[in-house]
């Protein structure tokens, strides 16, 4: 507990991981094991949020997903909790940014799942690659590596830390042709 407290602290509060993801899953996977009743294995972690920043209530919670780094792992999880043989399941690539939702056009960050922050007034300086006629959209903002690479690299540690930064800017034209975009989870 103590060690995945001292990781959510480097990792949340000052962007300064000092281990990897994989690292970071393996350690709440043993916590898991060892209590699984304990509320950091379910605990969802919200940005570092800007107190000026409108907060925002989502309708239905909007949770975690799972994550996996290996065809064997994923295997084993889909065999685990399948139905039947025939049971299909969504596997996609994870993205590193910030996990969000478009509703009712109004764009908000999962945060701690039941209130995020609202960024509406940013959707004219995002690219969304969504699918059309769904309510709520549900994905992620990130800045591609290529273009952090080509424009960002000397403001931010790396594309997450830039999403993250640009995001939590209160004047709008701060973010302007930033490279942020929202990828739906459906695409």
């Amino acid at each position: 507990e103590a060690e995945i407290d001292y990781h959510d602290k480097l990792y949340w509060n000052s962007n300064e991981p000092k281990i990897s993801d994989e690292e970071y899953d393996l350690l709440k996977s043993e916590l898991r094991v060892l209590d699984p009743t304990n509320p950091r294995v379910t605990k969802v972690h919200a940005q570092v949020t800007n107190s000026a920043i409108s907060k925002y209530q989502h309708k239905n919670p909007m949770l975690s997903l799972d994550k996996f780094y290996s065809k064997d792992l994923i295997i084993g999880w889909m065999n685990k909790i399948s139905r039947h043989d025939k049971e299909l399941f969504k596997i996609q690539l994870k993205l590193d940014g910030i996990a969000s939702k478009l509703e009712d056009s109004r764009l908000s960050t999962r945060g701690d799942g039941l209130e995020g922050e609202e960024h509406t007034s940013k959707i004219p300086f995002i690219k969304f690659n969504i699918k059309e006629n769904q309510n709520p959209q549900l994905g992620e903002i990130i800045i591609t590596d290529s273009f952090f690479e080509k424009n960002l690299k000397e403001r931010y540690k790396n594309s997450r830390a830039a999403t993250v930064g640009l995001m939590s800017k209160i004047v709008v034209d701060e973010i302007k042709d930033c490279g942020l975009e929202f990828v739906d989870y459906n695409i």
